[in-house]
């Protein structure tokens, strides 16, 4: 009897060592999906036919994503599988329009032109932005600072009335973070 709990003894501690490393290693990383979105109120004045130019720039943080918070230390890689724009909440002219150019690293990741704000709005127009080559490139760099910057420039022609309206600009991520367990 001696002789055969040895045998089983060992038998069983190498399963036991073999699943552990199986399980280790599935659990090395966790992959997260989560978005990084900005959003902001847009108030333009009646232009009259003219076009009013905004330029100003937008951080997108990991630091503000509650998915993330207290594994921005770990993260791995990052990869965008999308970026969205879109125009909410018109109120102002029938025939107001926008266009936009948003720029990373003075790249172009968009351009949107002649965008009818009323009907955006309306019919909630979601708009997909970038190529897979600026989107790879915009996620390394908020892989090494967390944050990245992009560049807005409007020009809107709000026509014989104030516009107003909210613009979102939304990254769809997946992370893989390195767990700790």
């Amino acid at each position: 009897m001696r002789i055969l709990k040895l045998p089983i003894a060992l038998l069983l501690s190498l399963l036991l060592f073999s699943s552990c490393d199986l399980i280790e290693d599935q659990l090395d990383a966790l992959e997260i999906k989560t978005a990084l979105t900005h959003e902001e109120a847009v108030s333009v004045p009646a232009s009259h036919d003219q076009n009013v130019v905004l330029r100003h720039v937008v951080n997108l943080s990991l630091e503000n994503n509650t998915s993330l918070e207290g594994k921005l230390d770990l993260i791995e890689a990052i990869e965008i599988s999308k970026m969205t724009i879109e125009f909410a909440n018109f109120s102002g002219d029938a025939n107001s329009k926008v266009n936009i150019k948003i720029l990373f690293d003075g790249e172009e990741l968009a351009d949107l032109n002649d965008v009818l704000l009323l009907d955006s709005s309306l019919n909630s127009q979601v708009y997909d932005l970038g190529s897979p080559e600026i989107l790879s490139v915009l996620a390394d760099r908020i892989l090494e600072d967390k944050s990245a910057d992009l560049e807005l420039i409007m020009a809107l022609n709000s026509g014989q009335y104030d516009a107003d309206f909210d613009l979102k600009i939304s990254l769809q991520i997946k992370t893989s973070v390195l767990n700790l367990i």
